[in-house]
């Protein structure tokens, strides 16, 4: 399988507001080229051990833990 990040165009990437089924690095590379890109801040919120790469490259990253479900 292709690399989702290595498909798209990085100048597209600004113009997507969501991305979902991502891997660890694409992550990654997606927050970099965004920064890169449109000079901008990016907040990232992750909730597991594959969001590592996203949580560092995001100017602030907000680790999501011990969540629960209101019924």
């Amino acid at each position: 399988s292709t690399s989702s990040a290595k498909v798209l165009p990085p100048e597209y990437f600004p113009m997507i507001k969501i991305f979902a089924r991502t891997s660890p690095h694409d992550k990654e590379v997606i927050i970099k080229k965004i920064k890169e890109i449109e000079k901008c801040g990016i907040l990232y919120a992750g909730d597991g051990s594959n969001d590592v790469g996203g949580l560092r490259s995001a100017d602030v990253g907000v680790a999501v833990v011990g969540t629960t479900t209101l019924s």
